[in-house]
């Protein structure tokens, strides 16, 4: 797809606005409650049940340094396609601000803006420049490997409510 065909979803996490690709965001879902096992990091809001399977939910404020507050009537749940196979996973955002945006075009970074390589380019929106999130730079390997194991202990758990009672 060409670069001026491309969609975003812009939205603001942490008194901060950003993008991600369209392509990426499943899902945009409205917040509900969200089961958060003790001695979870505190990157992690918790687990969302999505039609019986957990979906890890990352508090999207935490990414950039702000406090995590709880999730006012305008927050939403993006539900992200991760890179190379590896499951679907939730970001809270304080509000979604517009989707299937198009961008009138892209800034590259200089290392003091990239935040360790969460930011990818600038997007130029309306007349704004938007920080691009890159995905693949979301997590520390060790919060992603928590979260999976995590993830597989949920779902262990909800299984068992699935089952017939002996």
């Amino acid at each position: 797809m060409a670069a001026s065909d491309e969609r975003f979803v812009i939205f603001e996490v942490g008194g901060a606005v950003a993008a991600l690709p369209g392509v990426v965001v499943a899902e945009i879902l409205p917040i509900t409650h969200f089961e958060r096992p003790p001695g979870a990091p505190n990157v992690f809001a918790g687990f969302m049940n999505l039609g019986g399977r957990p979906l890890a939910v990352i508090a999207g404020a935490s990414l950039f340094g702000a406090e995590r507050l709880n999730a006012s009537l305008y927050a939403h749940v993006l539900r992200v396609i991760l890179p190379a196979g590896r499951a679907s996973l939730g970001l809270l955002v304080d509000r979604v601000i517009d989707v299937a945006v198009q961008a009138g075009g892209s800034a590259g970074l200089d290392e003091t803006q990239t935040a360790n390589g969460l930011f990818v380019k600038n997007l130029l929106v309306d007349g704004r420049v938007i920080p691009l999130l890159n995905l693949d730079k979301l997590l520390l390997k060790e919060e992603t490997l928590r979260i999976e194991t995590l993830t597989q202990a949920a779902q262990t758990r909800l299984a068992g409510w699935s089952e017939e009672p002996a």
